[in-house]
C-alpha cells in the first residue's frame, strides 16, 4: 500500500491484488472471502492495455518483476468500488545454476571451482540469503554444497561480491579439493543429489496433488582428465518426464 500511495504520487495508478501464493487449489470467485488469500502485490495500469504485476516484498527483485510464488495465480485486483479477477503471468522466470570446472588428477583426487548460481526469483533470493552472511558463514555453506554434489570434497576459498540494489542473476564461487579414493571407488557420478530435486509436496485437497515452484535447475560440468586419460565407459543419456517435472543427464566425451 506504501508503493501504492508513492506511486500515485507520481501519477502513476497502481492497484492492490489479492492472491494466494500456497497452491492450495482453486479460487472461489463467487464468494473471494479474505481466507482465501495470503498475499498482496501491486497491479499498475488498467485492464485494457494489460497490467504489471510487482512485488515489493520480495528483496532485490527488480521493478515490476513478481517472485515465483506470485506466477500463474487467479488473482483479484481491487478497484476504486468494485473488483476485477485477473490471471498472473505464467512465465518461467527463475532458475538455479550449478557449474563445477574440475581437474582429474592421476592418484583420484578432484580440484576446481564450483560456481552456484540463480536468475530471477532465485537470483533475488539467494542475492538476499548470502548478502545477510558473513565470509566465514558463506564458506559453511558452499562447503555444504560442495559436499552434496561431490562427497568428500573440501572448500579451500570462495570468491563472491554482494550486489548493491537489485539483480536478475547473481553467483557465488567455491574452490574444492576432494582427496583420492580408493582403486574401488573410482567413478565419478553425475553430480545432482537426490535433496536438490522438486519438492512435490501434499497438503490436503487441491487441483493437483503436489505444490511446487516452477523453475530450471541445471548442474554443467567440465573435469579434465590428466594426460593420455580418457573415459572408459560413459552413461547413456537419460530423459524423463512426469506431471511435474522433465529430467535429462547426459556425459559427453571431448579432446
Amino acid at each position: 500500500n506504501l508503493l501504492r500511495a508513492m506511486l500515485a504520487h507520481k501519477g502513476i495508478e497502481a492497484h492492490l491484488v489479492l492472491l494466494d501464493t500456497r497452491g492450495m487449489g482453486r479460487i472461489e470467485r463467487s464468494s473471494p472471502a479474505w481466507l482465501q488469500f495470503n498475499h498482496v502485490i501491486l497491479a499498475v495500469g488498467s485492464g485494457a492495455e494489460g497490467y504489471l504485476f510487482c512485488d515489493p516484498t520480495v528483496e532485490r527483485l527488480p521493478a515490476g518483476s513478481v517472485g515465483m510464488h506470485d506466477l500463474a495465480r487467479d488473482v483479484l485486483i481491487v478497484k476504486q468500488g468494485r473488483a476485477e479477477w485477473v490471471h498472473t503471468p505464467d512465465t518461467l522466470d527463475s532458475s538455479i545454476r550449478i557449474r563445477a570446472d574440475l581437474a582429474l588428477a592421476p592418484d583420484g583426487g578432484l580440484s576446481g571451482w564450483l560456481t552456484f548460481g540463480g536468475t530471477g526469483s532465485d537470483a533475488a533470493y539467494y542475492a538476499t540469503y548470502f548478502h545477510g552472511l558473513d565470509r566465514d558463514e558463506r564458506l559453511r555453506r558452499m562447503q555444504e554444497y560442495a559436499g552434496e554434489f561431490f562427497p568428500g570434497a573440501a572448500v579451500m576459498d570462495i570468491d563472491y561480491s554482494p550486489p548493491s540494489n537489485a539483480v536478475r542473476e547473481m553467483s557465488i564461487r567455491a574452490y574444492l579439493v576432494r582427496p583420492p579414493r580408493a582403486a574401488d571407488e573410482q567413478i565419478i557420478t553425475f553430480p545432482f543429489p537426490a535433496a536438490w530435486l522438486p519438492a512435490a509436496n501434499t497438503s490436503g485437497e487441491r487441483r493437483f496433488p503436489y505444490t511446487t515452484s516452477r523453475r530450471e535447475e541445471t548442474a554443467t560440468v567440465t573435469i579434465t582428465l590428466p594426460e593420455n586419460w580418457t573415459a572408459r565407459t560413459i552413461p547413456a543419456p537419460f530423459s524423463a518426464t512426469s506431471e511435474i517435472a522433465h529430467f535429462t543427464a547426459r556425459w559427453s566425451v571431448q579432446p
